[in-house]
């Protein structure tokens, strides 16, 4: 059996070439394993970061309506239901963009780290 350039011509060879597979396959199973917890972790965190921010913001939106004045609430802008929209329509949409601007930081900063590690 030939491998690279060395010649397996015995058992012990042979022996040490599947011993090496074995470690180097629990190696990249190992490796494997690691990445999806980060993953689900990260995932996680990224969800509940999202919702906090998303609730804060929502919170502070409707405090700012309450401090109003009663003349804002005369505009026809202004009504019960464009600010009921506001608060859940439109907030929805800036948490979905605030996911989409996370997941890119983090796509960027794991691809560094790997690349300085690799």
């Amino acid at each position: 059996i030939k491998l690279g350039f060395k010649l397996l011509d015995n058992e012990d060879d042979h022996h040490e070439m599947w011993k090496q597979l074995w470690r180097y396959t629990f190696i990249i199973f190992c490796l494997a394993v690691s990445v999806g917890v980060v993953q689900t972790i990260s995932k996680y965190a990224l969800r509940r970061t999202t919702d906090n921010m998303a609730n804060n913001l929502r919170s502070d939106t409707f405090r700012s309506i309450v401090k109003q004045p009663i003349e804002f609430f005369d505009n026809k802008n202004n009504s019960t239901g464009n600010l009921a929209s506001v608060l859940s329509v439109e907030m929805r949409s800036i948490n979905g963009a605030s996911v989409e601007i996370y997941i890119r930081v983090l796509q960027g900063i794991s691809a560094l780290i790997a690349g300085i590690t690799m």
